[in-house]
């Protein structure tokens, strides 16, 4: 259910409908070609590939990356006005946590910063 919605807003109409109408079937390697996948690991380097991935993911700032993933949303779906708008909230938002003070410390520190996720 909406896969034809979601697959023409990914992948452009022709390419939606050639996968929808033709009932093609698609291995990774074409998966990541199209953009429905970011990355594709051999099976020997899949766990360690991920677990490296999930642990970069892990050392962001958590407030920052959830007004990136809002944003990305906001991206699709509202006029530019209305986008700009919420992206600016959420920026100075962020820049009013602790974590986002914490950045700017470390930057001028040169160390990682210790973020808390607040």
């Amino acid at each position: 259910m909406g896969l034809p919605w979601t697959l023409t807003r990914l992948l452009g109409s022709a390419r939606a409908a050639e996968l929808m109408l033709l009932s093609e079937t698609i291995d990774a390697e074409c998966a990541e070609r199209f953009g429905l996948v970011s990355h594709v690991f051999d099976d020997p380097d899949f766990v360690d590939e991920v677990a490296a991935l999930t642990s970069r993911l892990a050392g962001f700032a958590p407030l920052a990356l959830q007004a990136m993933k809002m944003n990305l949303l906001d991206s699709q779906h509202l006029p530019l006005a209305r986008y700009l708008d919420s992206e600016i909230t959420r920026y100075v938002d962020n820049s009013h946590t602790d974590d986002s003070r914490e950045a700017a410390h470390a930057f001028l520190e040169r160390r990682p910063p210790q973020i808390a996720g607040r």
